[in-house]
């Protein structure tokens, strides 16, 4: 049976991180996310995200409908 582990995914990942980021940032970051603004990202970053997905979904469609009804109106329907 294949498994595929943390481990695994650590190091795929670690190479995009040194590509992108020096061992300073990574220090800086870490610095971040001990101070209280950190932690309240790293609280509210799920419900963030949620609520984005939402309207990001909700613009979606409304651009859809919109093109949608465009077409119509050029007799593609």
């Amino acid at each position: 049976i294949y498994s595929v582990g943390l481990d695994d995914l650590l190091e795929r990942l670690t190479p995009v991180y040194y590509k992108h980021l020096s061992l300073e940032d990574v220090k800086s970051i870490n610095a971040f996310y001990m101070t209280e603004a950190g932690e309240k990202l790293v609280e509210e970053t799920p419900k963030i995200m949620k609520e984005s997905m939402v309207i990001g979904q909700e613009w979606g469609e409304e651009i859809a409908k919109k093109v949608i009804d465009k077409m119509r109106d050029k007799g593609y329907f």
